[in-house]
């Protein structure tokens, strides 16, 4: 019989990108974007998401890049980058 060993509890932090976890103010926050840009809520997640899938995600483009199309679409200019 093999013995267990008790280890350390451990703390992490959890980010949930992309609202798959909890999704509840995803909703909230792309009505008031969509509102402050004169775009509807379907149209904000639409320019934020769309093709994001095939494109960030696979490696396609890369994510400042990926921003500067969410800029356009959205009709804003690009902020700095950190």
């Amino acid at each position: 019989m093999t013995a267990t060993v008790a280890r350390p509890a451990r703390k992490a932090v959890l980010t949930d990108l992309g609202d798959v976890l909890i999704c509840d103010y995803l909703p909230a926050a792309a009505a008031g974007w969509g509102t402050r840009l004169g775009v509807t809520e379907q149209a904000f997640l639409g320019a934020l998401f769309g093709g994001s899938d095939d494109q960030v995600l696979t490696g396609r483009i890369s994510e400042p890049a990926w921003w500067d199309i969410v800029a356009g679409r959205l009709r804003v200019v690009a902020g700095p980058r950190w």
